[in-house]
């Protein structure tokens, strides 16, 4: 096969998502394609990477496949029985020979639409047809095309994408752009250990680290919903991450790292956590074993400081640096919430807080903000930038441009104050406010009013004045005039 254009790749994709409309809902597409395009991927490197002599690969760092059970030959066992059934065994076995990294990705995504649709003709031909096109993608290399620089990774993460604009899924991926401003902030060293508890498909983490073209870290995430973590999984893999901690399960009710009684520590942790989550377990964690809301626990209806404080019990004492995507409601809401946050800032643990413009997310058009917190500041200050001017409109969602990263970026490296962007306020002032951390209270980002020269307004007005009585005068004499025109006709 020769080297695909990425746009020659999508349209082959759009062609998977015609031959299954109609038996597999949108929301599911990503289910049945995106494990189609990973079992492909994996063969590809597989077979790559098959030594010929021994007929065993030497590579240690990928996915075990058994003999005969590659896409290619359950591809063509299909072809010739018409069995979807064909490619569930296939699947589970994939699953059985890597059990340490595999175990549950196809089960918790493909295989519930394989046997839905075992007793329909109908719709065995639709997965057949999409596994037809499918084979047509050439996914053995790193990169699809080696003279655009496009990579596996690259297509998994835009299609992900694709799916996030068309159906609710996107609730669950972080925008590119914001992705890569998160990695100019915390600006990741080699050798750190990053963690996301809410991280959903893997996307923000992997562009904060791709975004740096080296693969020395340690990554750790947990997800609480199955098929977004079977996603994740196939997406550090397909990015080379085999040795990523990718858990399952609830963070804030079951934590999974640990050290011993306590959260495991790590130098980074970033997230992008759902808003407004309700009933998060709040009667549970009265009591919370690993004392995450020393500050306070927030409120049941709302578990926005459940996720900082477990991040910030997650933090390295001494560099540990931190990055979250909030609503605004973060900054200023008062009683519980706002007794959490005054301690946070008495604990001197807020570096800068960053206004992004509104339609930034899929699924909402409220504007948002980063928090960024560290461990061990070398001052009591907190810069605010107000950058919700600086973007690309678009028709659903708006997007930051390379010099709107840039500028954000470059103001927080250089703590920079900038008129109607950014400024430096003393704790002193976030005190007097009451610790409410409203961006507008601190930096007034309106367009700077045109200076007026008052000697030309006052000729101005009295020119207008002038005009007025004028006026006046000559609508007094029409109406006497009118007055007297009928007076003669009475």
């Amino acid at each position: 096969m020769v080297s695909m254009k990425q746009e020659e790749i999508f349209q082959l994709i759009f062609s998977v998502m015609d031959r299954i409309r109609g038996f597999v809902d949108c929301e599911e597409y990503k289910d049945i394609i995106l494990p189609l395009l990973f079992y492909k991927h994996i063969s590809d490197v597989w077979i790559k990477n098959k030594d010929e002599e021994t007929g065993k690969n030497e590579i240690k760092e990928t996915i075990k496949i058994s003999d005969n059970n590659s896409f290619y030959d359950i591809f063509a066992k299909i072809e010739k029985d018409n069995k979807v059934r064909i490619l569930e065994k296939a699947l589970l076995l994939i699953e059985k020979d890597n059990p340490d990294v595999l175990k549950g990705v196809f089960e918790y995504t493909i295989l519930e639409g394989l046997r839905r649709s075992r007793d329909s003709q109908i719709e065995t031909e639709a997965i057949i047809g999409a596994i037809e096109i499918i084979n047509q993608i050439d996914l053995k290399h790193d990169y699809v095309n080696q003279k655009e620089h496009v990579s596996i990774g690259e297509v998994f993460e835009n299609a992900l994408n694709i799916f996030a604009s068309i159906s609710r899924f996107g609730e669950f991926m972080t925008p590119i752009e914001i992705s890569h401003l998160f990695s100019e902030i915390i600006k990741p060293k080699k050798g750190d250990q990053i963690y996301d508890p809410a991280i959903g498909t893997g996307s923000l983490l992997l562009r904060v680290l791709d975004h740096k073209r080296t693969r020395n870290f340690e990554i750790f995430g947990q997800e609480v919903n199955k098929r977004n973590w079977a996603l994740c999984k196939m997406n550090m893999i397909i990015h080379g991450h085999l040795d990523a901690n990718i858990a399952l399960g609830n963070t804030l009710l079951n934590p999974q790292f640990l050290q011993g009684d306590s959260i495991q520590k790590f130098d980074i942790v970033i997230s992008n956590p759902p808003f407004s989550v309700k009933n998060w377990n709040y009667e549970h964690l009265q009591k919370d074993p690993y004392n995450r809301y020393k500050r306070g626990i927030p409120p049941g209806s709302n578990a926005d400081y459940a996720f900082i404080s477990h991040m910030i019990e997650s933090l390295k004492e001494k560099q540990g640096r931190m990055g979250i995507l909030v609503s605004h409601g973060v900054l200023f809401k008062r009683r519980k919430e706002g007794e959490i946050r005054r301690k946070i800032v008495e604990e001197n643990l807020i570096e800068a807080v960053i206004g992004l413009p509104e339609k930034m997310l899929y699924g909402t058009s409220i504007p948002v903000a980063i928090v960024i917190l560290k461990k061990q500041k070398e001052d009591t200050d907190i810069l605010f930038i107000d950058a919700s001017k600086g973007f690309e409109e678009g028709k659903s969602l708006n997007t930051l441009r390379v010099q709107d990263i840039k500028r954000i970026a470059s103001t927080y490296t250089e703590k920079k104050e900038i008129e109607n962007y950014s400024r430096i306020v003393k704790i002193e002032e976030i005190i007097t406010n009451e610790y409410n951390l409203n961006i507008r209270r601190y930096v007034d980002s309106s367009e700077i009013k045109e200076k007026i020269d008052i000697k030309w307004a006052i000729k101005e007005i009295e020119q207008l004045e002038y005009e007025l009585n004028q006026t006046r005068n000559r609508t007094t004499e029409l109406i006497k005039e009118l007055y007297k025109i009928i007076k003669e006709r009475e």
